[in-house]
């Protein structure tokens, strides 16, 4: 039984790293789809790049918490918006671009994704859309805690250090 819940988390955070990337894709035509969709960005952008770049709102979503480590989402927050002061970014209330952090905990291992949601504008068929949270940036890791809580910040650390490098590099004018 274990060892089912190992593969489904696998393959679970594995389709959630190639899906982004269009390694994997649900549309054969993917030229076809390029031309339909568009960003209220440009195409060489980052997705990054925001408008008021010192202030960001900060969602944590973590699933399966585990009392046995100690793990709790206001912990995973607080150290979010400890790093984002750190870096001169403001963690607010209310904002259309969010840092979305997200955790799942099975036994001994972990899946967290770290992104930047966003509100886009998308055009499909000749009529324009809108999709409020869309991510337009993320980055996705697995790994084993072993227990220790300390293995899990280690790896938000990480990757709160690669959003914000990117982050400030697209935001710099």
């Amino acid at each position: 039984m274990d060892q089912r819940r190992y593969l489904l988390l696998f393959v679970l955070v594995t389709l959630a790293i190639l899906l982004p990337l269009g390694v994997l894709s649900a549309e054969g035509e993917s030229d076809k789809r390029r031309e339909e969709v568009f960003l209220n960005t440009s195409p060489s952008r980052s997705g990054l790049e925001v408008s008021e770049y010192g202030k960001l709102k900060v969602l944590i979503e973590l699933l399966s918490a585990d009392k046995v480590i100690g793990l709790t989402r206001e912990k995973l927050e607080k150290k979010c918006e400890i790093r984002l002061k750190q870096a001169g970014i403001e963690p607010v209330g209310q904002k259309d671009e969010c840092l979305y952090v997200k955790v799942d905990l099975l036994r001994d291992a972990y899946a967290m994704s770290i992104g930047l949601s966003r509100t886009i504008l998308f055009k499909k068929n000749g009529n324009i859309y809108r999709k409020c949270g869309a991510p337009t940036w993320q980055k996705n890791i697995i790994g084993l805690h072993r227990g220790n809580v300390r293995y899990v910040f280690e790896c938000l650390d990480s990757l709160l250090d690669d959003f914000i490098s990117e982050y400030l590099k697209a935001n710099s004018k």
